[in-house]
């Protein structure tokens, strides 16, 4: 009968062991759904914060893809500054609406680095067919350009 209960107390320890490390495995992946839930919790707070941001400020801003010169984003206010729809302006890029040629674009590029400024100054044309003199400010790290005329 000896070895059956040691047959007996083995199972029971391997059993008590196996929903141990289980139940171990649970908690932790609990805890992990958990801290991820937070994270993406703050990136929406976050997400809405900024939204709320950039569609409030009453400076015109105008997101744009570097790659293409795409409008990815736009706000009220750069709406009611060119006088398009943001729809339209969604279809639109940069060089549509900026009236100097690509390398005088560049030549003031290169003259605002020269003089350490951070931002650029642009000829834009409005829907009405006016053209304004822009100030240009761009942050490469965010891929956006903010517009304040």
């Amino acid at each position: 009968m000896e070895p059956l209960e040691r047959s007996m107390a083995e199972s029971r320890r391997r059993n008590a062991l196996g929903v141990s490390v289980t139940m171990l495995l649970a908690a932790a992946f609990v805890f992990v759904l958990l801290q991820v839930e937070g994270r993406q919790r703050a990136l929406r707070q976050s997400e809405s914060r900024y939204r709320s941001f950039f569609e409030r400020n009453t400076s015109v801003k105008l997101l744009v893809d570097p790659a293409d010169g795409r409008l990815v984003d736009v706000n009220p206010a750069a709406e009611a500054f060119y006088g398009y729809p943001r729809e339209r302006l969604l279809t639109m890029r940069i060089g549509d609406i900026n009236c100097l040629p690509a390398g005088e674009i560049q030549a003031e590029m290169a003259r605002a680095k020269s003089e350490e400024r951070g931002y650029f100054n642009f000829p834009h044309r409005l829907a009405s067919g006016e053209v304004r003199r822009v100030e240009v400010y761009s942050s490469p790290d965010r891929k956006s350009t903010r517009l304040n005329s």
